[in-house]
């Protein structure tokens, strides 16, 4: 079948985790597959504002799916649709995050435009800001107006030692894994988010090339018809998904040569 769409995560995917700018390679294939009818659409964990600092040169060519499937965005990064979370259920996961590992975590109240932080100055804020997303620091997540999407944990010791707890604690939401540092909580996910996306653009998810790197993309490996995990991913995920690679560039290149080879 046809690939019409492509989605993929950033960082440890497309970006490496210290990386802050798209090569000129991938600008030029993502503009020469558009050509060909193929939508870009980055789907990642970050907010609008940092991620269309990085596709602003190819905006014309991309959708958005931005906070892990929360938030859907068009071409100019205007919001089309979220996902928004109860608020006392954001004040009791907050609370939960901040006070149940040690001292030894910080949180991000996540609305769509905004990052929210309980600090400890264990390098969350520079983190975020580095990343290019907008944050203020608060004391309690009852300050909070924003209409929060989404609730993560940063645990500069590893967020493999506090996962199970907070599956068992808060079970409903599934907590997920979203890097070596991170757990998320949610109503949505990546896989709904793009579910949501292609029902707007008429568009059947097998006809969806995704790319994803951890735990956190596993609902949008799922659904879609091509989907590709990154040699770097966990070991679980290799043996789950069939498509690996080293290089999203590289196999987007292969799909372009297809299209001018079917051509």
């Amino acid at each position: 079948m046809r690939v019409k769409m492509i989605c993929c995560d950033l960082d440890g995917t497309l970006l490496t985790y210290d990386q802050t700018a798209l090569s000129e390679r991938f600008l030029d294939l993502v503009r020469r597959l558009h050509k060909k009818g193929i939508l870009f659409v980055p789907t990642s964990g970050r907010q609008i504002v940092s991620v269309m600092t990085l596709f602003r040169p190819i905006t014309e060519c991309c959708r958005y799916i931005c906070s892990n499937g929360a938030v859907l965005c068009d071409s100019n990064g205007a919001v089309t649709d979220r996902i928004v979370m109860p608020k006392d259920e954001v004040v009791t996961i907050a609370k939960a995050f901040f006070e149940q590992c040690n001292g030894r975590s910080e949180v991000n109240l996540a609305g769509a435009e905004r990052c929210h932080l309980m600090c400890r100055d264990l390098g969350i804020e520079e983190r975020l800001r580095y990343i290019g997303n907008d944050c203020e620091r608060i004391s309690s997540p009852s300050e909070v107006t924003d209409g929060i999407v989404k609730v993560s944990a940063f645990l500069p010791d590893g967020a493999e030692h506090y996962i199970a707890y907070f599956k068992e604690r808060f079970p409903m939401y599934e907590p997920v894994i979203a890097g070596d540092y991170w757990i998320d909580i949610m109503n949505a996910h990546k896989g709904l988010g793009v579910q949501n996306l292609c029902r707007s653009l008429n568009i059947l998810p097998e006809e969806v090339m995704a790319f994803g790197d951890n735990y956190n993309d596993e609902t949008m490996l799922d659904l879609v018809g091509i989907p590709y995990i990154m040699d770097t991913a966990p070991k679980d995920l290799l043996e789950k998904y069939p498509n690996h690679t080293a290089s999203v560039e590289d196999t987007l290149e292969a799909l372009y040569e297809q299209f001018e080879t079917l051509n």
